[in-house]
């Protein structure tokens, strides 16, 4: 069974939103890897820790990392440490941790014009994405996310559950999926308690910042690449989009 940690980026939100896209993040991990995956993120935060002071206890988001705020603020590193910080986490995630990870990013305005919710529409091709994986694989999943975000769709998953189609590619009509193999409603955990969900957050940021969604800043464009071989290429391979990134519309 893999369990997915899942944090999102950018605005749900359609009028006066400080981004275009909304992106959610999944890490999947096999509960073989679990254990040792965690020592792993153990391992870095022990490291940021000791070599630049950065609180292990504290939820570290990756804007902190581009604007020294939240835990590192008072430590005055600079913006060309925090740069290094910022690719050396990811390096290591690519080295180290035995993870994959995708992204839905769905550009809000265009999700309107096709008749979406932006919101309903990224977490419909997550759970489709997932479900495929699954099942290419023949295991299970389960999602693990905050509270607002496992409130808000528990019905949607039940709904996936029981009754789903989706169109074929050329737009001739559709066909059921049975959304079975994520198992029971979504667990709660807090990205202030939860290793996972902050490198949700991480990753989440990362794909918004790329070059092939939304970027800003220099240094966050490259960091969904050097994820490497993690990024699961399947979610976008049909419609020959970035990888691991699901762009939609």
């Amino acid at each position: 069974m893999y369990l997915t940690y899942i944090d999102d980026a950018g605005d749900a939100g359609v009028n006066n939103s400080p981004t275009e896209h909304l992106v959610l993040s999944g890490v999947l991990v096999h509960e073989r890897d679990w254990s040792r995956t965690l020592d792993g993120l153990v391992d870095l935060r022990r490291r940021l820790s000791s070599r630049y002071g950065i609180s292990s206890r504290k939820r570290l988001k990756l804007h902190d990392l581009l604007r020294g705020t939240g835990p590192l603020r008072g430590l005055g590193l600079p913006p060309r440490s925090r740069n290094r910080i910022l690719s050396g986490i990811f390096r290591y995630q690519a080295r180290e941790l035995p993870l994959r990870v995708f992204a839905i990013a769905i550009r809000k305005s265009g999700a309107l014009e096709h008749g979406w919710n932006p919101y309903q529409a990224a977490w419909t091709f997550l759970l489709q994405r997932l479900q495929r994986f699954a099942e290419a694989t023949e295991e299970r999943a389960i999602l693990i996310t905050e509270a607002e975000l496992a409130q808000r769709n528990r019905r949607l998953l039940r709904q996936m559950r029981r009754y789903h189609r989706i169109p074929f590619l050329r737009g001739e009509g559709d066909r059921r999926v049975e959304v079975r193999r994520l198992i029971e409603d979504p667990f709660v955990a807090t990205s202030e308690e939860s290793y996972w969900l902050q490198l949700a957050d991480w990753n989440a940021y990362a794909a918004l910042r790329s070059h092939y969604v939304e970027p800003r800043h220099q240094v966050t464009q490259a960091l969904w690449d050097q994820l490497g071989i993690l990024r699961l290429e399947e979610v976008s391979r049909l419609k020959q989009g970035p990888p691991g990134i699901v762009l939609y519309p």
